[in-house]
């Protein structure tokens, strides 16, 4: 078994350009191994949110969003990247599979997004380097009624006027430590 789950992980990971849905898997192990032990990861299947911890007994969510320059197909004109961050309906599954989960009827169930950007392409493009992604920390409640935020936006003034930061992968957890402090 231990040999069929390390070829596969060898065959969708392994690779300088991964596969859409794969890099997404990819991209909340590296945030799972820059926040360290105390975060929870919650995310598998269709959790709504992707890590879980307490501060100051607080909870506190955190939603991964992932996208890249380069991807395993070739755009027929430039892509314009944005996150998807529509607040929705909790699903029914949600109280059929965790009935015990505190969770509210409508919104974003998280306190925090990260947003991991991968924007190198050409021949230095390799997605399995953790320096070479970039992370949008951003509370939620400054995403406000947005619906999709533009990689534009996360790169320009608007993440510092609304409490977000921008952090490389060897200062995420503290960067998500101090988007903490802001929000509680």
């Amino acid at each position: 078994m231990k040999k069929i789950i390390s070829g596969l992980a060898d065959r969708l990971y392994n690779q300088p350009i991964m596969n859409n849905s794969d890099r997404g898997n990819y991209a909340e192990q590296l945030v799972a191994s820059a926040l360290g032990k105390l975060w929870k990861p919650v995310g598998s299947g269709w959790h709504l949110w992707d890590f879980e911890g307490r501060v100051r007994e607080k909870r506190i969510r955190i939603q991964v969003k992932q996208s890249a320059a380069r991807q395993l197909w070739t755009p027929k004109k430039k892509p314009s990247h944005a996150f998807s961050v529509e607040a929705k309906n909790r699903p029914d599954y949600i109280l059929r599979d965790h009935p015990k989960e505190k969770i509210e009827g409508y919104g974003r169930f998280c306190e925090i997004y990260i947003f991991a950007w991968h924007g190198i392409g050409g021949e230095r493009c390799d997605q399995r380097i953790p320096e070479q992604w970039i992370f949008f920390v951003v509370p939620e409640k400054s995403l406000g009624k947005m619906k999709r935020i533009p990689l534009k936006k996360l790169e320009g003034d608007w993440l510092q006027k609304n409490g977000g930061v921008k952090s490389d992968w060897k200062n995420l957890r503290k960067s998500v430590l101090n988007i903490i402090k802001k929000i509680i």
